[in-house]
């Protein structure tokens, strides 16, 4: 009887050590399904339309290759125009309601008008806001976020190292000092920067104005340019400057740079993201100074105005259209706001395609300012690191009424540049000039 309770003791263990180890395996092939179902399920999938000035959209393109590569279940299909036209396109498609394109490159003019028109989606939720610079002000509307920066530009002053140098030439921070170097470099046949008053007279203006705190447009888009002294005072100083003859007249894009290889402009205001141009305009076996600029911040011209100030940006958005806009996201959170992303867009340089890009993402500008590579057309400085930390230093960074746009600013442009024509020609004083302007803008609306 023992013998045989023992022998019903020893079927019962076994069937329940068979019992566990079945109850372990299932455990397990659950589990491994789970996980293979979550896999699954994070696989992006579907399709998505990309739009775009044709260089910047060129640019996105290359990013994009690495996240399609780790995304094999998404494609995308680019639809790229000459900048003078994407605007037009993107309105008549939009307006009549298409899903296509699903993401777009806009420019700052470009965002109110299609905010209004309801044509964009608030991102707001998807957004790492304490991750990103307060730059997107020209895409936000009360707590709503429209758009994501792909470019910005704060203002930059490149010099030629050797000339200044030999001349014994102090790198100017403020006005004084600028304009002594600007005459030591005439007096030795050199030219710092160039400025038509009969050709393209806002462009530079316009960098004065911003240096001095003033603008067009305020963040609510009334015209200030009229507000206080500083349109004003901008005007003066950059008369002040072009009377002393230092200026050269070569400001025409081509002509530009062809004064610069020449060795006659030796120091110029520009964008940081004009800093790429370096690369493609500078001729190697010219008498240019190739390998001998360098780039730092702007002087302070102005005692009450700004140390630097976002010139321009550049953003992605989404069609409230979209039909996935979880994919859309994701696209534009790997070009705008991932590290990936971001230090991807610091290396393209392809035949045909070359941008030196830096976002608003503040990890990928914190890994840029880190270290980056070394540009030998600047001789050796690591060009990425110290726009990287302009970026994230900019005291002014969030000065709103500087840089906004909408869709009256380049008319807005153009009636100012035609009255700065008047004012260099001697028919008008600085203050008719900003007086004449500002009423001729508020007819605009």
């Amino acid at each position: 009887m023992k013998k045989h309770k023992f022998l019903i003791m020893v079927i019962v263990v076994a069937m329940l050590v068979v019992s566990i180890a079945g109850c372990e395996t299932t455990a397990t092939d659950d589990t491994q399904d789970d996980q293979q179902a979550t896999k699954d399920a994070e696989e992006l999938k579907g399709e998505i339309t990309l739009w775009g000035g044709a260089h910047l959209t060129n640019v996105s393109e290359i990013v994009l290759e690495k996240f399609l590569e780790e995304n094999p279940g998404v494609s995308i299909t680019y639809e790229k125009y000459p900048f003078s036209e994407y605007p037009t396109k993107m309105r008549l498609q939009l307006s009549t309601g298409e899903a296509d394109p699903n993401v777009m490159i806009i420019h700052d003019f470009l965002t109110d008008q299609f905010i209004k028109a309801g044509w964009l989606e608030d991102i707001s939720s998807y957004l790492p806001k304490d991750d990103l610079l307060p730059t997107n002000y020209n895409v936000t509307r009360g707590d709503k976020i429209y758009g994501t920066t792909m470019q910005l530009a704060y203002l930059a002053f490149y010099f030629r190292v050797d000339i200044f140098e030999e001349l014994n030439i102090k790198v100017p921070t403020n006005s004084t000092e600028y304009i002594a170097a600007s005459e030591t470099l005439a007096e030795n046949g050199y030219f710092i920067d160039a400025y038509s008053v009969n050709d393209d007279a806002v462009y530079k203006y316009m960098q004065f104005l911003g240096m001095a705190g003033g603008s067009i447009f305020d963040s609510n888009g009334e015209v200030v340019l009229d507000s206080g002294d500083k349109a004003v005072n901008a005007l003066k100083m950059i008369e002040e400057i072009n009377n002393t003859g230092t200026f050269s007249l070569d400001s025409a894009y081509e002509a530009y740079w062809t004064a610069i290889n020449a060795g006659k402009i030796v120091a110029l205001f520009a964008p940081t993201h004009s800093a790429a141009y370096f690369e493609t305009k500078l001729d190697p076996n010219g008498d240019g100074g190739y390998g001998s600029w360098r780039m730092v911040d702007p002087p302070k011209f102005f005692e009450d105005g700004l140390e630097n100030y976002l010139a321009d940006a550049q953003y992605y958005v989404m069609n409230s259209k979209a039909p996935n806009k979880d994919l859309a996201w994701k696209v534009i959170e790997y070009l705008s706001c991932s590290v990936e992303g971001g230090l991807e867009f610091t290396q393209i340089n392809r035949e045909g395609t070359m941008a030196k890009i830096v976002n608003g993402y503040k990890p990928s500008l914190e890994q840029i300012a880190e270290d980056s590579p070394q540009w030998e057309e600047f001789g050796g400085q690591k060009i990425l690191s110290d726009i990287a930390n302009i970026f994230l230093t900019a005291k002014d960074v969030a000065t709103a009424d500087i840089s906004y746009a909408d869709s009256r600013t380049s008319e807005a442009k153009q009636i100012l540049n035609d009255e700065l024509i008047r004012f260099f020609a001697g028919e008008q004083s600085a203050e008719d000039t900003i007086a004449k302007a500002t009423e001729l803008i508020k007819a605009l609306e």
